[in-house]
């Protein structure tokens, strides 16, 4: 009795909360003015006074989260059910919110409660912060084969959810023609990169005619999710009885899968009189602004309306990761000639900001769906996701095997939560199997993502070409992307076979 009350007690807190601070816009559309009338005050209002309300409109719209995650949290807390399962805080709080935001207060006929489009532009910008962190991270030379396989698997893993995702819309496109087969090529983007690069290509296909790109985006990306979660235990389960291990009980346990939870790098003079944090905020920013200059460069010269140019401004995550690699790149050798006597980025800090990047854009995605655009796209949306966890599941299970010496299991997990929603859903995952953090997969899971971003950048062009095709009616450029898709699948296995192969010639000189 008393977890039912907590529960029916949080959702009423919430629902209340919500309530409260959106009733002067209840009270204003209870008023039943004519829409000019109700302009025509809103614009007295400016003029006598700031309209406080459109001041406060982004931060309540965060505020809603950070309150939905902190309901979350007194649920799994209290409820046995979410302690000793796998639910993820920030997915839960997304899901509460969906169902508070679109099926709870339409029912009372009050406007949205979430801001979508700013919700949207969030999720958009929190992905690529969060990216940049990484990347800004100082990493010693750890076992490059499993850093190299992990990336090469990680890219591979793109180019074949592409094949179905591209090959299934085009079979499905024939029977049902009000869908748009290049909503297939979202399927990579929203399993193995998560809802930010799914909303940011999915904008990106909204502008040049698909028809709620963003909002399907995402839909698609939280199926994934569901996948991780949902699937996720018992292939967990599955796997442990082939690998003959034991749970263990985490009820007491604490320890991080993190390994930067203690890594202090950064050595900030206290004379500069900054924080080591906002030091962090200062080389993100830095590396945010050269990002937003290339592509508008890149504008300049492909210009506004191009078709490539629409999808570059939807990469614009690998673009920012590129940069901050090459001013880590910069700040390293200008340490190692002792121009630069100071290392200002922090590996610790620079994680947290990551993560909490990662954990606002994947609860804010969820929050910015409509039911709506679920019930549009559900068809495609059930067909894609059912094959591309299917798919996932054996791949990541086959290719672990084949890749790793050692952690087979911890890594075939791992590499499945990521593969089906973000790395922070892969290391949740992981924290199932290996919760004192005794692995060395996490290491591959970060450092395999900063190769595959290298090696990644020609696939993410091959995927302007079916987009062009879509946008251009040009249906050649499908067979040139299969075949492009095929190519690169087949260079990503070599890359994994010659890869062990050296290392293992290594091991055999010792």
């Amino acid at each position: 009795m008393k977890k039912i009350l907590i529960i029916i007690g949080s959702v009423v807190l919430v629902f209340a909360m919500f309530i409260l601070s959106t009733l002067p816009e209840i009270v204003e559309a209870s008023k039943g003015l004519p829409e000019e009338a109700q302009i025509s005050e809103m614009v007295e209002e400016v003029d006598q006074d700031t309209d406080w309300q459109s001041v406060w409109a982004p931060v309540r719209q965060f505020a809603y989260l950070m309150v939905l995650l902190g309901i979350s949290l007194i649920i799994k807390a209290n409820i046995g059910f979410f302690k000793k399962h796998l639910v993820p805080t920030t997915l839960f709080g997304g899901l509460l919110g969906f169902v508070i935001g679109q099926v709870l207060w339409p029912v009372f006929g009050w406007e949205p409660i979430f801001d979508t489009s700013l919700l949207q532009n969030l999720v958009y910008h929190a992905m690529s912060v969060g990216f940049i962190a990484m990347a800004l991270k100082k990493r010693p030379k750890k076992n490059t084969e499993n850093i190299a396989v992990t990336g090469f698997a990680i890219i591979n893993t793109y180019t074949l959810q592409a094949i179905i995702g591209l090959g299934a819309m085009m079979l499905l496109v024939l029977a049902l023609p009000q869908f748009d087969n290049i909503f297939g090529v979202l399927l990579p983007l929203s399993f193995a990169q998560g809802p930010g690069q799914a909303l940011s290509t999915g904008k990106s296909l909204q502008a040049l005619g698909m028809s709620n790109g963003a909002q399907a985006g995402m839909a698609l990306a939280t199926f994934g999710f569901l996948w991780a979660i949902v699937a996720g235990i018992p292939f967990m389960n599955i796997l442990r009885k082939k690998y003959k291990r034991k749970k263990e009980d985490m009820d007491e346990l604490t320890a991080e899968v993190d390994p930067d939870l203690s890594d202090h790098t950064a050595n900030v003079p206290r004379t500069l009189f900054l924080d080591d944090l906002t030091v962090q905020i200062v080389l993100i920013g830095i590396c945010f602004l050269l990002t937003y200059l290339f592509l508008i460069g890149l504008q300049a010269i492909l210009g506004k309306g191009s078709t490539l140019m629409t999808v570059l401004w939807g990469f614009q995550f690998i673009w920012g990761t590129l940069i901050a690699l090459l001013v880590r790149m910069v700040l390293n050798r200008l340490q190692k000639r002792k121009i630069v006597k100071v290392d200002y980025a922090d590996n610790y800090l620079l994680q947290r900001v990551a993560s909490s990047s990662f954990d606002v854009m994947i609860i804010a995605s969820i929050c910015a769906i409509s039911l709506k655009t679920i019930g549009e796209y559900i068809v495609p949306l059930l067909i894609l996701s059912t094959l591309g966890g299917i798919f996932t599941m054996i791949y990541s299970h086959k290719m672990s095997k084949w890749m790793y010496r050692e952690e087979k299991m911890e890594h075939t997990v791992a590499l499945y939560g990521m593969f089906t929603g973000t790395i922070v859903t892969g290391m949740a995952l992981l924290k199932e199997v290996d919760p004192k953090g005794k692995t060395s997969v996490p290491e591959s899971l970060v450092l395999g993502s900063g190769f595959a971003a290298i090696i990644g950048v020609p696939l993410m062009m091959i995927l302007a070409i079916p987009i062009t095709a879509w946008a251009e009616n040009k249906p050649n450029l499908f067979v040139v992307t299969f075949a492009l898709f095929a190519v690169y699948s087949i260079v990503c296995f070599l890359g994994v076979y010659f890869t062990k192969k050296i290392h293992a010639k290594r091991r055999a000189k010792k």
